[in-house]
């Protein structure tokens, strides 16, 4: 990034897109694989490599208890909030 002059770079991960849809009727399985991903995220990426490459966990809006408990947990590691 330092070579090429860019300052910060945005990720917007696009696999949940897929996974919402093929596990929308089991919101309970979608919830623990929308949770394993950010975690995976975390541990391998952070959200917030030295303030340059910026990531967003990804979350859904089926119910408010999951969203909430999840959108509090990415925020307290760091991730830019978004809807």
């Amino acid at each position: 990034m330092t070579k090429l002059r860019i300052e910060k770079a945005l990720f917007f991960p696009t696999l949940g897109v897929g996974m919402e849809e093929a596990l929308k009727r089991d919101t309970e399985a979608v919830h623990c694989a929308f949770e394993a991903f950010n975690r995976w995220l975390l541990d391998d990426w952070g959200f917030a490599y030295r303030e340059r490459n910026l990531r967003r966990a990804l979350h859904l809006d089926h119910g408010p208890r999951p969203r909430h408990r999840e959108l509090e947990w990415a925020l307290s590691n760091r991730t830019r909030a978004s809807s």
